[in-house]
């Protein structure tokens, strides 16, 4: 299955031996997997780099130790996004699951690290502008952190973005991309702390719908 521009062409290999009854969701995700994949390459191009043109959808009974039920309902190594049966049983509007793993797969950094960063780079992408309707595309922040990572992470990557004109998703993302985070990177290119900015967020955001 392959979809996009010439340099953003992406094929999905699926696997579904080992959850079958998963096998007609798993082929629906993966269209959306290369119609979304030139938009995520755009939003985190950086100079340099060429996204994998290849992935692996795997769908696996469960994803965990089995202690809680459903399971984690996906990870990503590499440039396999593994997703787990019972949660998409239980939630198969999730679609939007598969892309946030998917902009994990483009934002290739090396680390990880500030992992809260790299979640909610990942949940910029999926509420912030593909599910923009989505209820957590506006949580509930207050009480809550900058570094929670997700849903409020990428609201707020967001509302600096709008507040202060500044492209910090651009670059953070590159930089991550490097393995040259800083703490004082936000600082640096907004030319207000992280602690200041949060302040001025939650005052003016204020109490929203809680989510996650």
């Amino acid at each position: 299955m392959r979809s996009g521009s010439r340099s953003t062409v992406l094929s999905v290999d699926l696997d579904v031996g080992a959850a079958p009854s998963t096998a007609s969701w798993a082929e629906r995700v993966a269209a959306l997997c290369a119609a979304w994949y030139p938009l995520v390459h755009a939003l985190l191009e950086s100079p340099g780099y060429t996204p994998p043109s290849r992935i692996v959808l795997r769908m696996v009974p469960t994803i965990g130790d089995g202690r809680r039920s459903p399971g984690t309902p996906g990870v990503t190594s590499g440039t396999v996004i593994t997703v787990g049966a019972d949660w998409v049983r239980l939630h198969p509007e999730d679609t939007g699951l598969v892309l946030h793993e998917l902009v994990h797969v483009v934002q290739s950094y090396p680390s990880g690290e500030p992992w809260w960063l790299t979640e909610g780079v990942a949940d910029w992408v999926r509420y912030q502008r593909v599910e923009t309707s989505d209820p957590r595309a506006r949580p509930d922040v207050a009480g809550r952190s900058y570094n929670e990572g997700y849903g409020v992470t990428a609201a707020f990557l967001e509302w600096i973005q709008v507040t202060c004109s500044v492209p910090l998703v651009a670059v953070l993302n590159a930089a991550m991309r490097r393995g040259a985070w800083y703490p004082r990177l936000v600082d640096e290119t907004v030319g207000i702390g992280l602690d200041e900015l949060w302040r001025r967020f939650v005052a003016e955001r204020g109490p929203a719908l809680r989510t996650r």
